[in-house]
């Protein structure tokens, strides 16, 4: 199985996207968008939101910077 090669790594265009949006977005949205698959996305949600970058709303994925 072939690696999907990316400009940049999956969770600076999963930021970037929703440093863009100034609004949530929902993980379907991002996949869309970003052409990432949705465990890679999900996961690096789930480690940005660790980290403290972004946080889940009722509406979706928001940045918290």
């Amino acid at each position: 199985m072939s690696r999907r090669r990316y400009p940049k790594p999956a969770r600076e265009l999963i930021l970037e996207l929703l440093r863009e949006a100034k609004r949530p977005v929902r993980l379907t949205e991002i996949v869309e968008k970003t052409d990432i698959k949705y465990n890679t996305v999900r996961g690096r949600l789930y480690e940005l939101k660790r980290e403290g970058l972004v946080r889940y709303t009722s509406d979706g994925w928001v940045c918290s910077e």
